[in-house]
């Protein structure tokens, strides 16, 4: 079995500390440590989804596939802060 393990960093470089990442469907889930560091241990060798929920950042997946016994830096995996104008923008997309 594998290891997954990347860093969220805000828009402006930093560390982004205390975010939801999701590996569906058994993988569980991790919260970013004070550096944006998450890890998962133990993962099944295949293609994989991580997913990343956050009330304040825009949520987004990140597709993968992982070799037996691999050992997966997906890096740096930078999230972008959800402002009233981007709420705006996005529902208008949305609606056609």
């Amino acid at each position: 079995r594998g290891l997954v393990l990347g860093r969220l960093v805000k828009s402006q470089g930093r560390s982004a500390a205390g975010i939801t990442v999701h590996m569906p469907p058994g993988g569980g889930m991790a919260v970013t440590d004070n550096e944006g560091i998450f890890q998962f241990l133990g993962v099944g060798a295949g293609g994989h989804t991580l997913m990343i929920k956050d009330p304040l950042y825009f949520t987004g997946n990140l597709h993968f596939k992982l070799d037996p016994n691999e050992r997966r830096n997906l890096g740096n995996i930078r999230v972008y802060r959800q402002t009233r104008l981007d709420n705006r923008k996005t529902a208008r997309r949305s609606g056609g």
